[in-house]
C-alpha cells in the first residue's frame, strides 16, 4: 500500500531511529517534521545551511539531521533567518518530540558563521558530540575541533582538540571514542584511524592518550613492509561491540619512485578491516583489492567490483551481490537499504527523463516489488 501526503520540496532527510519521525530540510533550507503516524507536518521555523565544510566524501552527509537513539532528539544547525548561507551566524538546536520545543544548544559559547554539525550522540542519547570552528585564531584562520555537550546544553568542553577527529563516534559502553582523521581529505592526502579513551568524569582521558591505530598496526598480507613508509585512508568506524570497531582502509606505500607499478600493486592493500581495540590488532574481514571504490552507507559497505556491487554489513555479518546495472546513478544518492538487508529502495534520476523508484526484497532481484 502506499500513501502519498503532501510536503514541502526537500533536498536532505533524515528518518528517525523508530520510523515515528522525518526531518526534512527544505528547498529554501527551512526544517520541517512530519510525524508518520498522524501526518502532520510541523515546522520548525529555522533555516539550515548547506553543510559543505568537510572536503571529503561525507561533505553531503555531515550528521546536520541528526536523530537520538532512543528517537527523541533531533539534533540540528540552524540560522534564525532567511535565506540562510554557510557564513551567517549559527547555532546547535535540540528538538524534543516528547515536550514538544527546542533548546539553543549553543546560545552561549563562540561559533563562527555556519560551521558547526552535529557529529554522534552517545548511546544513552545523553549527550552529543559537535564539530566546527568555534573560534578564529590570531591569523584569521578557523579553529576546527570536536567538543562534547548534553542534550540539555551543559557540560561542554573540548574532546582531543589537538587531533583532527571530525566523526568520534562512541562504543557500546561509552569507554572508547574513534574517529578517522579525513576532516580535509583530498585526493592528495590521507587519513588514519584513531582512537581515544573516554571517561564522562575525567577529562584528561578524553584529551591526552591517543592511538594512532597506523602507528601500531602493520598492513596484512605482506612479507615485509618497504622502508619508506606508508599512505593510508581510512572511513569512519562502525563499532561492533565494545571491543571491535570495523573500518574500511586502503594502504599504499610511498615509494619515492623507488617501486615499479607491479611493486606498488604487490604492496598495496584495500578492504574493510576490524580493530580489536584491547589487542590493537587487525584482521581482514573483506578483501577488496579488485574493488574499483568502496562507499559507505550507514552501516553498510558498498563496493564497486567488475559487474557487481558488493554489500557488506559488519554489525550482522551479511553480504549481498547486486548486479552493476540495477544503480546506474551514483550510489551514494540513490540507494537506502533495510537494517536487516532484506530490502532495498533504489532511485534512478541520473538523466533528465525523471526519477523513477524501485524497491526490491534483496532475496529475489528479478522483480521489484515497487516501481
Amino acid at each position: 500500500k502506499v500513501t502519498c501526503v503532501n510536503v514541502p520540496v526537500f533536498i536532505e532527510y533524515a528518518m528517525s531511529p523508530n520510523g515515528s519521525m522525518i526531518a526534512l530540510r527544505g528547498k529554501d533550507g527551512l526544517i520541517h517534521l512530519f510525524n508518520t503516524t498522524t501526518q502532520e507536518l510541523i515546522s520548525l521555523e529555522l533555516c539550515q545551511p548547506t553543510q559543505e565544510f568537510l572536503w571529503d566524501e561525507y561533505s553531503y552527509y555531515s550528521g546536520a539531521l541528526l536523530w537520538s537513539p532512543n528517537a527523541r532528539y533531533l539534533a540540528f544547525t540552524g540560522v534564525t533567518e532567511l535565506p540562510c548561507d554557510i557564513l551567517d551566524q549559527a547555532n546547535i538546536y535540540i528538538y524534543d518530540t516528547l515536550a514538544n520545543n527546542i533548546t539553543n544548544l549553543t546560545n552561549n559559547v563562540p561559533v563562527s558563521g555556519g560551521f558547526i554539525t552535529p557529529s554522534s550522540w552517545s548511546p544513552d542519547s545523553e549527550w552529543l558530540i559537535l564539530y566546527g570552528a568555534w573560534s578564529q585564531r590570531d591569523t584569521n584562520e578557523l579553529d576546527w575541533q570536536s567538543v562534547l555537550i548534553s542534550h540539555q546544553g551543559i557540560g561542554f568542553r573540548a574532546i582531543a582538540s589537538h587531533y583532527q577527529t571530525c566523526r568520534l563516534i562512541w562504543s557500546p559502553d561509552t569507554t572508547w571514542l574513534a574517529s578517522n582523521t579525513g576532516c580535509f581529505e583530498s585526493s592528495g592526502t590521507g587519513s588514519d584511524l584513531i582512537f581515544i579513551p573516554f571517561d564522562f568524569d575525567v577529562l584528561s582521558n578524553a584529551t591526552e592518550t591517543v592511538n594512532y591505530i597506523d602507528e601500531i598496526v602493520p598492513p596484512l598480507h605482506f612479507g615485509h613492509r618497504p622502508t619508506s613508509g606508508w599512505t593510508s585512508r581510512y572511513t569512519s568506524p562502525i563499532w561492533v561491540n565494545n571491543q571491535i570497531a570495523v573500518a574500511y582502509r586502503e594502504l599504499a606505500p610511498i615509494s619515492g619512485g623507488y617501486l615499479m607499478n607491479g611493486e606498488m600493486e604487490s604492496y598495496s592493500s584495500k578492504g574493510i578491516v576490524a580493530i580489536d581495540i584491547s589487542t590493537m590488532t587487525e584482521t581482514m574481514l573483506a578483501d577488496r583489492s579488485s574493488a574499483d571504490n568502496t562507499t559507505q552507507i550507514g552501516n553498510w559497505f558498498i563496493s564497486r567490483q567488475n559487474e557487481d556491487f558488493l554489500f557488506f554489513n559488519p554489525l550482522i555479518d551479511k553480504e549481498l551481490v547486486l548486479p552493476a546495472t540495477m544503480m546506474p546513478c551514483v550510489v551514494r544518492d540513490s540507494i537506502q537499504i533495510s537494517t536487516q538487508g532484506s530490502y532495498i529502495a533504489i532511485v534512478h534520476n541520473c538523466t533528465f527523463d525523471g526519477t523513477h523508484l524501485f524497491i526490491y526484497d534483496t532475496s529475489q532481484l528479478d522483480n521489484p516489488l515497487f516501481d
